[in-house]
């Protein structure tokens, strides 16, 4: 690997070491703000990563310019991006950034001051209370940390085997990875918010269609590997589908909005969904439209 510039390297004796590990897909327009984020850290990293998971861009030229270490790969997606990264890291602890996010200067050096030795992993928390939570609490509800928040310790990450690299996974390889964590009794921390999420264009998660079908692959998974009871994962499966199906009929995702109220059941809660999955979209275009007028001509 290349040598670090001094700030990369400027280890003090008995610090905790960090690797940051970066995936990128065609993120020529973005990388940069990620990596000079890294590299602005208080605590430095011992070595920065980035993934360049198969772009058709100047991903890779632009990642070179900087004192990082650069990893091409055919496109796989963000799972296999970060195991490669993870198979090159050599640090004790693993911090995660997505290419269209940005760290908060001081979010290493907090979140180490999080650790302890039962402490496993460290993430912004999503709600307050959950590193008390449960893997039953983890299964009912995703409280892990977005990658981009996280760090956690390299050692746990190769026991766990790293991210599920299942294609049919994308989008929720994260949220898969935390109940394997919690499955396997690991405990974690949270910290005050710390990063910047930015999302780019045409980011997956952006894809309501697509977020749904992974999640739902994501609960069978985790249902089998935990022994769930067939009811508790129907009723997880449930909860996903009404939780969807408002973003489902809003990107006019009908067809599929249809297949998952089918699913979901009829209830006072649905009905207005049920009505509106039916309803051809330039209706719901036209009441769009009236509804944005009138919120127009109350706020002025």
């Amino acid at each position: 690997m290349p040598t670090f510039d001094t700030k990369c390297a400027s280890h003090s004796a008995g610090l905790p070491t960090v690797s940051a590990i970066i995936p990128a897909y065609n993120a020529e327009k973005l990388i940069h703000r990620a990596i000079e984020s890294a590299l602005a850290q208080t605590h430095p990293m011992l070595q920065i990563l980035v993934v360049d998971d198969g772009s058709s861009d100047g991903t890779a030229r632009v990642a070179a310019q900087y004192p990082v270490t650069v990893i091409t790969k055919p496109n796989g997606g963000p799972a296999t991006a970060r195991n490669i990264g993870i198979k090159h890291a050599t640090a004790e602890w693993i911090a995660f950034l997505d290419h269209d996010d940005t760290w908060h200067p001081n979010k290493t050096e907090l979140q180490l001051s999080y650790v302890n030795e039962t402490v496993a992993a460290v993430f912004c928390e999503k709600a307050p209370g959950t590193e008390n939570i449960s893997f039953k609490d983890m299964f009912r509800a995703n409280y892990g940390g977005n990658p981009s928040s996280t760090i956690i310790r390299r050692s746990v990450l190769e026991k766990l085997g790293g991210f599920d690299e299942d294609p049919t996974l994308v989008c929720a390889e994260d949220y898969n990875l935390w109940l394997r964590f919690m499955l396997e009794g690991y405990r974690f921390a949270t910290t005050p918010h710390c990063y910047s999420y930015t999302p780019a264009d045409l980011h997956l998660s952006a894809d309501a269609q697509r977020m749904l079908e992974c999640e739902l692959v994501n609960i069978d998974k985790i249902g089998r590997l935990a022994g769930l009871a067939p009811e508790a994962i129907a009723a997880r499966k449930l909860g996903l589908r009404r939780r969807y199906i408002p973003s489902l009929i809003g990107s006019r995702k009908l067809r599929s909005a249809r297949k998952h109220l089918l699913k979901a059941g009829l209830s006072l809660e649905m009905v207005k969904y049920w009505i509106a999955a039916y309803c051809p979209p330039r209706v719901l275009d036209l009441r769009r439209q009236a509804v944005k007028l009138l919120f127009q001509s109350v706020s002025e």
